[in-house]
This record gives structure tokens, sequence and C-alpha cells, in this order.
């Protein structure tokens, strides 16, 4: 998969996304409140030694973190990377991050319009809960939807008669009455 994020350059640093320039820039102003401290920009993290096999050299893996600082708030070393989403390519880094330093804990951020930065899981949850409701708002307006149709047919087989006895216009004017109320 392809990655269209815009690369933005500010303060001698190369950020992959205006996304993760705007994490950027929160915390410099959460540092100038004295929030945060010891701010790193690009951490990198050994996953796996350099080797050799067979004759062969294999270079070292390495995970490129986007920040980590110390948070005055928490009293906790925070280690963040900010996605859009989350690749393959990450999640295999995530896991051997999280085996060989598990003392720490990696947070993957994503902003969203309606809450700010959010856990990119607490995201994805949010969003399926959403869809969730989303769907069943749809089925429940399809259901009334239907109803009207029923209702309508029935009114207009009604009105097409010559007479209509007392109980055939109560029903009617019931008929009515449905359509009016599921209408709200």
């Amino acid at each position: 998969m392809r990655i269209y994020a815009k690369k933005v350059e500010a303060d001698g640093y190369k950020f992959d996304s205006e996304m993760e320039y705007l994490y950027y820039c929160e915390l410099k102003t959460r540092m100038e409140k004295g929030e945060i401290k010891d701010l790193i920009i690009h951490p990198v993290f050994q996953l796996q030694p350099a080797f050799t096999k067979n004759g062969k050299q294999w270079k070292a893996m390495n995970y490129e973190a986007d920040f980590q600082f110390y948070d005055n708030v928490t009293r906790s070393l925070r280690i963040v990377d900010v996605k859009g989403m989350m690749l393959p390519e990450f999640e295999m880094h995530r896991k051997l991050f999280e085996y060989k330093y598990s003392h720490y804990e990696l947070e993957v951020l994503k902003y969203s319009k309606t809450t700010g930065w959010v856990k990119i899981e607490d995201y994805a949850k949010a969003m399926r809960t959403r869809r969730q409701i989303i769907r069943q708002e749809r089925a429940e307006y399809k259901k009334k939807l239907e109803r009207i149709t029923w209702l309508n047919k029935r009114i207009k087989d009604l009105k097409e008669r010559e007479s209509l006895t007392t109980s055939q216009e109560r029903m009617l004017k019931d008929y009515q009455d449905q359509i009016e109320s599921l209408m709200k």
C-alpha cells in the first residue's frame, strides 16, 4: 500500500506527515509550559543487532519512533508514534519493540477531528461502534420506510372504493395516523 502523506520540514527536522508535524507543534507548546521535558525527535531503538551468518553480514534492525519525552503531568517517559493508519511493516516493528522494550509503552496516536489525539486502537474501536450504530439506524429507517409503503398501499386501496364502511373509515384514519407518527 502506498501512502501519500505530505512531508514537512521544520526546525531542522523532517516529519513524515502533516499530522506528525502538528503533534510536534503541540509538544513544543507543552514544553514551553513546562508540562514535558527531554523531548527527542525520531529516537532510534535497536530491535535486533547486526550479525554475520555463513559469511554474510546482516544489518541491525532499528525502529525509529516519532517522539520520546518525559511527561511531567503523568510523571512517565512516553514514546509516541503518530499514524494515520496501521501498516503491516509497522505492526511487525511494534511487536518487536514491545518484546524487547517491555518496560516502555509505545503509544500510537491518531488525530480525530471530534476528540483530538487518541490512541489508534481507541479510534478504531470508536469507529467500529459508530459504524454499528449507523447500520442499526439504517435498518430502523428501512423498516419504517417499508411500513409507510405498506400503509400507503392500503390507504390507496381503501380510497379507490366507492364507499367505505365505518370500520374501513376508522382503518383509513388509523393508517394515516400511523404514517404521521412514523414520519416524526
